[in-house]
């Protein structure tokens, strides 16, 4: 089994853009450099599902969110773009349940993004799931025995307080995504 990873470099406070992707072995404790992204983006989410993994979204190197979403074929050592996000976003998190990946918060010109997104893999198209009472960007998503955790977050547009709540995205809207 491979996990992926986006390189995103940071230095003295200036953030570097890269499309650079690389592909760890656990196995052998080892990267490999693969593919490059289509297009330089930080502030992405991704998620893996059944193996196969997923960018979504994420700031260009001129700062602007995307709404792109893309598949990173490793037998094919590519990327296939899928249906892009509804609305474009950065700073969001992403989570799978039930073969679909959940999309929150994030931050777009408008301010933070309070709709939360469900894409399903297998009818290959969005739907609107619900509206955050209080959004975040910057937070971090896990789903563990079934359920979809969020963590953390920042209320407000740019560098500000992260939050250090830790919410149930089920208990949150009272039903399963």
């Amino acid at each position: 089994m491979f996990c992926y990873n986006i390189s995103i470099k940071c230095h003295l406070g200036i953030v570097i853009v890269v499309r650079a992707h690389l592909v760890f072995d656990p196995n052998n404790f080892t990267f490999t450099e693969a593919a490059p992204l289509p297009s330089a983006r930080n502030s992405a989410a991704s998620a893996q599902v059944n193996g196969r993994w997923f960018v979504l979204g994420g700031r260009t190197v001129g700062g602007e969110p995307i709404t792109d979403m893309l598949e990173y074929l490793p037998e094919k050592d590519t990327w296939q773009a899928h249906a892009a996000l509804p609305k474009a976003r950065a700073g969001h998190a992403a989570a799978v349940i039930d073969n679909a990946i959940t999309v929150f918060g994030g931050e777009h010109s408008q301010g933070v993004d309070r709709e939360v997104f469900s894409y399903d893999l297998t009818k290959q198209q969005w739907r609107k799931t619900f509206e955050w009472q209080t959004p975040r960007h910057g937070l971090g998503a896990v789903t563990l025995k079934g359920q979809i955790w969020l963590v953390g977050g920042a209320t407000k547009v740019g560098l500000s307080e992260t939050s250090r709540e830790v919410n149930n995205a089920q208990v949150m809207i009272g039903k399963n995504l």
